[in-house]
């Protein structure tokens, strides 16, 4: 027993010996590591930056400016292969945006782009798609407008917000994110606000701008009072609407003599008879009175302004509707026609707020919305706009199902394109007719 005790100890030792020398080992390998890292500090790892590299030129004005005058810069066809074959298009030492401006039609036409500001209303699936486009473009300004905050559903298609925003206003955390990621050479102004409510900043911030981007699911009548706005100025109006495997574009230039939102779409209110008639039977009555539709109004459409429930009075007066009644001589009806009246581009600047207009309830889940959806439609919303920039025509309105993407060329997947022409006196081309009711819309 002895003998085998002195040979378990003398074993026992010997591993530790080696234990010893290995950790040893280990020691100077990493003592080797460390001074050669100090060594090394201050220096850039090899291979990973170009002492060389022209430093990046955000605004290339004036080299164009000078080309173009001494011919050394000149428009090519699409039919050239390569702009930088035939000389046409000599680079600008680090020009950030000289693969853009290789484009065909982007050549002497980008500072159309880059002196633009572009009004984002709404951040959610489509607006952070539009902001995050646009700031690559290198566009002047973005202005983002949003009332909401970040929910954790919104963070698998709202490309611009990271899990830490989760709470934040959107507005906030989508500027904050395209300042620390995303941008070149763009002014960013964020605003926390409720459009309808707010109306009156919608317009002086719209005053600045060159586009307006309506990225907003309020729903129609918000869609009127935004396009009227941009007709009124003189400015494009651009939007986009996603939902399961659809998207949706509308385009209207903002020009004389070329089709409006309105010479498309006509305005109501997005509700049914049968809406109305449940709506009557959880306030226990048998009709609708001026003030039980006003009531309706308030609760499911969040019509708030003061004026409404007159409107309302003035039209019915004294007498009890039914559900199809109220809903045709009065909601598609007078209380229709009151409201394109005061959504006109003569009147649509003039508003503190538009809270006389109806939120059109929807329920997002019942559709569903994805990353590849979202950021589809809104690129093609901003590729419209900075294509008819250019000088290109456009569509006035496609809807797309994306499912056809990869199938044969025979199968179309746009649902249908539309390229609508102008009225001869469409309802925004001649002044708005005086108003058949005593009330105004404020």
């Amino acid at each position: 027993v002895h003998g085998d005790f002195s040979r378990v100890m003398a074993l026992s030792l010997s591993k530790r010996e080696l234990v010893v020398a290995a950790a040893a080992s280990v020691l100077g390998a990493a003592g080797a590591v460390a001074a050669s890292w100090l060594a090394r500090r201050g220096r850039a790892p090899e291979g990973r930056m170009d002492p060389t590299a022209d430093p990046p030129v955000f605004d290339a004005t004036a080299t164009i400016e000078r080309r173009l005058a001494d011919g050394t810069l000149q428009r090519f066809h699409s039919s050239t292969r390569s702009a930088s074959e035939l000389g046409m298009l000599p680079p600008i030492p680090g020009d950030v945006f000289d693969r853009q401006r290789c484009v065909y039609g982007w050549d002497t036409k980008n500072k159309l782009v880059e002196d633009a500001v572009a009004l984002v209303v709404g951040v959610g699936g489509v607006g952070c798609s539009v902001a995050f486009a646009l700031t690559r473009l290198g566009v002047s300004k973005v202005i983002l407008i949003d009332f909401d905050t970040v929910d954790a559903t919104n963070l698998n298609r709202q490309i611009l917000f990271r899990v830490g925003d989760v709470g934040r206003s959107k507005a906030f955390a989508a500027r904050d994110n395209l300042r620390a990621f995303h941008n070149i050479r763009t002014e960013f102004e964020a605003h926390d606000m409720d459009v309808v409510r707010e109306w009156a900043k919608v317009v002086e911030l719209a005053r600045g701008a060159t586009v307006i981007f309506n990225c907003i699911d309020y729903g129609a009548s918000a869609d009127h009072a935004l396009a009227s706005l941009a007709s009124a100025l003189a400015i494009p109006y651009v939007t986009a609407s996603t939902y399961g495997n659809m998207y949706q574009n509308e385009y209207y230039s903002g020009r004389k003599g070329e089709p409006s939102w309105r010479d498309a779409n006509d305005i109501g209110l997005s509700t049914s008879v049968k809406a109305l008639e449940e709506f009557l039977a959880a306030a226990k009555a048998e009709a609708f009175t001026a003030e039980l539709a006003a009531a309706f109004l308030a609760t499911v459409h969040r019509v708030s302004a003061p004026s409404v429930p007159l409107l309302l009075k003035e039209l019915m007066g004294d007498r009890a509707l039914s559900a199809a009644d109220l809903y045709k001589k009065i909601l598609r009806g007078a209380y229709r026609d009151w409201l394109d009246w005061a959504l006109h581009p003569a009147h649509i600047a003039s508003y503190k707020h538009i809270d006389f207009i109806p939120y059109d309830p929807h329920d997002t889940r019942g559709q569903g919305s994805w990353v590849c959806v979202c950021t589809m439609g809104s690129l093609m919303s901003v590729n419209l706009w900075v294509q008819n920039l250019l000088g290109f025509a456009t569509f006035s309105s496609s809807n797309v199902d994306i499912r056809n993407l990869d199938a044969t060329p025979d199968l179309n997947p746009a649902r249908s394109v539309y390229f609508f022409r102008a009225a001869e006196a469409g309802p925004w081309d001649a002044a708005p007719g005086a108003l058949d009711f005593a009330v105004t819309p404020q």
